[in-house]
């Protein structure tokens, strides 16, 4: 770096003065960076013409004035670089802990949309231990460190995510899939993004009545989302003159350790057994539906009886028992949750839900989405 001064020996304005103010003027003219460093002391002595004394206090000057850094045996610098802005993270949560969330192929799917969206966001993501509380206040006092979100991969109910959403009112709290009843009471910070789970089950059950379906059963379990999903059937019925006979419908109670496939065979042979003319059984759970078939095989109504089923986590289930579903889009779900941490605006709605696709079989656009995109 080489400075032109020009020393004014009959000037009121003390020789070092005059050094401190032309290096100053030099650093801003020539557009230097913050944290270039100066010529050492015995450099600048000489191109200003002054005693290294004169020099030092020059440097001295311009250190009180905020302008330069000087650092032992190192030398001198122009200002601080500028402080960078805290690395931003997302947190990830899941309730039963990290070995629960490595075997779950929902929550896996979901947080790939959380990594693929992250990247692109710049945000960098790491896991919650149990005691979220604690890993929190451990990030939060990193000055480096900007924690934007927490995503809520999994929980039975909203108890805990309430406490620590109230804990920490400048973070946003993202549930994500399992929509629960009293989601809007909880605090202001607390988000959702859900499957559009009606409107999943409003598609298909129209799809199933445009293929000329008039008895259409729907089975399925007693939880928030299926009955979300059975008001879907139900209102797409009501919406095409058809009210629902409630005599089809059957949402068994979730017990501990149940067989899902066993079940759907179950209620798909107690169902048709007391009702012939049904002509369509629509469950709203994939594993349901592979059981269903399995009954519908083994007493050879296959051939009069279409299945319909849900979710599409394990596409082999609708693919080797060849039936329709809806497949709900966890990767989009994932996107859209890091979005409201890493993008937050005022209008964001409290809850988001994705419009999951239809995945259609049955010798009808064999293994092709109602998009006519494809998929399996």
């Amino acid at each position: 770096m080489k400075i032109q001064f020009q020393i004014e020996e009959s000037s009121s304005l003390p020789i070092y003065a005059q050094v401190a103010a032309q290096i100053d003027r030099h650093l801003h003219a020539s557009g230097a960076c913050r944290g270039a460093r100066l010529p050492d002391l015995r450099s600048l002595a000489g191109m200003a013409g002054v005693s290294l004394n004169t020099a030092d206090r020059a440097l001295k000057e311009l250190v009180r004035r905020g302008i330069c850094v000087r650092r032992p045996k190192k030398g001198a610098f122009f200002g601080l670089p500028a402080a960078a802005a805290p690395k931003a993270l997302a947190a990830i949560y899941h309730a039963r802990g990290l070995s629960s969330f490595e075997r779950d192929l929902v929550q896996a799917a979901i947080y790939r949309g959380i990594a693929q969206r992250a990247a692109t966001r710049g945000l960098d993501l790491f896991f919650l231990a149990q005691d979220a509380d604690a890993s929190l206040e451990f990030y939060r006092r990193q000055a480096v460190l900007a924690v934007k979100g927490v995503a809520m991969l999994h929980w039975e109910s909203l108890d805990a995510g309430r406490e620590l959403a109230a804990r920490f009112p400048d973070m946003r709290w993202v549930y994500i899939n399992y929509w629960l009843a009293d989601f809007a009471q909880t605090p202001a910070n607390v988000y959702g993004v859900f499957n559009d789970d009606r409107g999943g089950a409003y598609q298909m059950t129209e799809r199933l009545l445009r293929r000329g379906h008039r008895r259409i059963a729907l089975l399925g379990l007693d939880m928030p989302n299926f009955r979300q999903r059975a008001e879907g059937y139900r209102q797409c019925l009501l919406d095409h003159g058809r009210p629902a006979d409630p005599r089809l419908t059957c949402l068994h109670p979730l017990a501990a350790g149940q067989d899902l496939r066993r079940l759907g065979a179950r209620l798909a042979q107690t169902m048709l057994t007391a009702r012939r003319s049904i002509t369509a059984i629509f469950c709203v759970n994939d594993i349901m539906a592979a059981g269903a078939g399995d009954y519908l095989r083994q007493s050879g109504a296959a051939a009069r009886v279409q299945v319909a089923g849900y979710d599409h986590i394990i596409p082999a289930l609708s693919q080797e028992g060849d039936f329709s579903t809806v497949a709900v889009d966890f990767e989009a779900m994932g996107e859209k949750a890091l979005d409201l941490m890493a993008r937050p605006r005022p209008d964001d709605q409290k809850i988001t839900r994705v419009m999951p696709r239809l995945i259609i079989r049955n010798n009808d656009g064999r293994g092709a989405d109602e998009g006519g995109t494809g998929g399996a």
